[in-house]
């Protein structure tokens, strides 16, 4: 359709130049001709465009007049092409351009897509700060309707050329496409950019530059999900109904979180099929008893039989989580649990809208946050904690923009689990969703220090532990030398095992909320 327009009105200029051309060589015939050079014959045409005739310049020969009708009927068409034409350039570059540059000083936060995540990020980012400038960008961007409750810059150029238009400055893009594939592709395409860049995708690379970050919504959701309703006690019986992504991202994140040196264990037990998740994970049996039970640890149970079928489990849960991919499903099974089984532990389900009776969580507003999505506390906090641990090996370890995606995300781990150990030192109540506070990183750390021989060997067993079980996780093995390529280490031992040094280093880890 573009190509045609553009066609036919290189056509209608083409016609129009020769037209003018044409008649003040037909008119020169004329003694009594007005026109009589290409001067003339253009202010003709002109006037004739704009319909106003002042009466100056008329065709008095048969051939003139002739041409001059051809003029009178064009017009209108060639105006409303003129005008079809500089309008939108005028509305979709110029004006956003201007605007643009006016807001030069401000942080610049740019969607290329508009999808419902995007602009949920983008209202979340604006709600923040109204002095922020949301841009959605790209090829036709202008052309589509900014969302009433956004204020936006509505602009068709590209990332790049928003980036450049910036100069310096700070510039954060999101790339939020439905597909993964097209966000990293856009990703890379941003990787020489003087920006920040934001990729929703499963896979992070192993390397990446220092200002691209990926993040995939199923962690932001399991992340979301324990910190809103933390592990509260040993001995907790969680029952999992539904499965996907989302599902085996929370169940994941409880394994590595959940760690809790006492008598009494928790018990996990899914019904749905994670077959896949089992086949990804196939270390964990190394931290776990799988399928079975045993007192010493934790304990977790894949059922072949459908949820309902195993009412026995349901009336001894401590909690039940729904979740499936889809809301729809979620919801069927939600109304089942209610309608038949006489449930009295605590119901949590991933929907957008409240349900009633139900913990609800992972609605598009929760997951799509600036604090889950860019996640400047907690990276910062682990930026923060590797930048201390090189600083003892007095630089032999790698900065953190050289490190592997495993190691970040071991890191962050690491950093997540903070929380866990402030709510270990100061009670289950401590915190909630709030960001972790210097006030209470310090009172905690008074706790640890203040503790008796017991309690610190207790501590340190819960940070091996919980370093054995991101490891186990991820398919580490046991070696008597490390090699991260094969994924070995001699560490991943039992406490008892280890030597003395190496149990007293576990104190690093909780001596960092000294220093958070």
């Amino acid at each position: 359709m573009k190509r045609r327009k553009l066609f036919l009105g290189a056509i209608a200029a083409a016609l129009y130049v020769l037209l003018i051309v044409l008649l003040p060589i037909v008119e020169g015939a004329s003694a009594d001709a007005t026109i009589r050079s290409i001067p003339q014959a253009l202010w003709y045409g002109l006037t004739t465009l704009t319909t106003v005739g002042y009466g100056d310049l008329v065709p008095v020969t048969t051939a003139g007049r002739i041409i001059g009708v051809v003029f009178q009927l064009m017009s209108l068409g060639v105006l409303a092409l003129l005008v079809g034409a500089f309008v939108p350039l005028i509305l979709g570059r110029f004006i956003p351009s201007v605007k643009l540059r006016l807001a030069r000083s401000k942080d610049w936060f740019v969607f290329p897509q508009t999808t419902d995540a995007a602009l949920t990020l983008a209202r979340s980012i604006y709600a923040e700060d109204g002095d922020r400038t949301v841009i959605l960008c790209g090829e036709d961007r202008h052309k589509a309707s900014a969302p009433d409750d956004l204020p936006v810059i509505s602009t068709p150029l590209d990332p790049e050329a928003i980036v450049k238009l910036k100069g310096d400055g700070h510039v954060s893009v999101f790339c939020m496409d439905v597909s993964g594939a097209e966000n990293e592709r856009l990703a890379h395409e941003l990787g020489d950019c003087a920006c920040e860049v934001y990729c929703m995708t499963e896979h992070e690379p192993d390397h990446m530059p220092d200002r691209r970050h990926c993040f995939d919504p199923c962690d932001c959701c399991a992340r979301l999900y324990w910190r809103k309703f933390p592990f509260r006690s040993a001995g907790e019986k969680i029952v999992f109904i539904g499965d996907g992504k989302y599902a085996e991202a929370l169940l994941a994140f409880g394994l590595e979180l959940n760690v809790n040196a006492s008598e009494m264990h928790t018990h996990y037990h899914v019904f749905g099929d994670y077959a896949n998740f089992r086949r990804d994970h196939h270390r964990l049996e190394a931290f776990l008893s799988v399928n079975a039970e045993d007192p010493r640890q934790d304990c977790l149970f894949f059922s072949e039989e459908p949820w309902n079928a195993c009412p026995d489990v349901l009336s001894k849960a401590s909690r039940i989580i729904l979740c499936g991919d889809t809301e729809s499903d979620t919801i069927e099974k939600l109304m089942e649990l209610k309608r038949y089984f006489p449930v009295t532990c605590p119901v949590h389900a991933k929907l957008s809208q409240p349900f009633d009776g139900v913990c609800c969580f992972g609605s598009t507003e929760e997951l799509f946050s600036p604090e889950l999505v860019i996640g400047s506390g907690l990276n910062e906090t682990a930026i923060r904690m590797h930048e201390m641990y090189r600083s003892s090996t007095k630089g032999h370890t790698p900065a953190w923009a050289e490190l592997s995606s495993f190691t970040r995300r071991s890191n962050i781990a690491s950093a997540e689990h903070l929380r866990v150990k402030v709510r270990i030192l100061l009670g289950e109540d401590a915190i909630h969703e709030e960001p972790l506070t210097k006030e209470i990183c310090q009172r905690a750390y008074a706790v640890f220090t203040s503790a008796d021989e017991d309690a610190r060997e207790r501590y340190r067993r819960i940070e091996h532990e919980r370093w054995m079980r991101f490891h186990s996780m991820n398919n580490w093995t046991y070696a008597e030398k490390r090699d991260n390529a094969a994924r070995r280490h001699p560490l991943l031992v039992p406490y008892d095992i280890l030597s003395r040094e190496d149990q007293l280093k576990n104190d690093y880890a909780w001596e960092l909320l000294k220093e958070i």
